[in-house]
């Protein structure tokens, strides 16, 4: 969840990256695919405060921008399919 790995939309949140990719080597672990959802209706209130409307402001790009860079970053080895 963006929330858990961004929560103030701009710093990275280690133990949120840490869950995932242990939720993501658990799957892999038992030969399931992971399918990663960058965005399921988890935009953080933060974010959504700093935006003055999340996703009716075209400013809240920036921050899903740094959020999928982020997730891309760490989990790009381990995942082969995204969707948002």
């Amino acid at each position: 969840a963006w929330s858990r790995i961004l929560p103030d939309g701009k710093t990275v949140n280690q133990k949120g990256i840490d869950h995932y990719m242990n939720v993501i080597d658990a799957l892999l672990d038992a030969d399931i695919e992971p399918f990663v959802t960058l965005y399921h209706w988890d935009l953080p209130q933060s974010v959504y405060n700093i935006t003055n409307g999340g996703w009716t402001n075209s400013s809240v790009v920036d921050y899903f921008e740094l959020y999928a860079k982020t997730v891309f970053d760490n989990f790009h080895d381990k995942v082969k399919y995204w969707l948002t």
